[in-house]
């Protein structure tokens, strides 16, 4: 499952959401949704967007994003951990990211 939101006056794709079902919970799906910086107000609209059947839900954001915590708060994901400095943010690997896991339940 995937939706993308285009930008209409350069056909730009300027943010994404997609969902898929866990390798080894069959229960459980795995969500990542993202925007460029100027576009996260859309970001709640984009993921609504996505059809999200079943109960359970996981997903991940980094502490460079605030706007992505609070799509997914909205979206009814509520976090439910963490590790510190888990991934790196570049490609030289100066720096690395804290990173909080997300679970929506109905």
């Amino acid at each position: 499952r995937g939706r993308v939101l285009i930008r209409p006056e350069t056909g730009a794709i300027v943010g994404a959401a997609v969902a898929g079902g866990h390798p080894l919970w069959s229960d459980t799906g795995l969500l990542d949704v993202y925007c460029h910086p100027a576009f996260w107000d859309w970001g709640t609209e984009l993921l609504a967007a996505l059809d999200l059947p079943g109960d359970r839900w996981l997903a991940v954001s980094d502490d460079g994003c605030p706007e992505k915590e609070a799509v997914l708060a909205a979206a009814g994901f509520t976090a439910t951990g963490g590790a510190a400095s888990r991934v790196a943010v570049d490609a030289g690997k100066t720096r690395l990211a804290d990173i909080k896991g997300w679970e929506r339940r109905r």
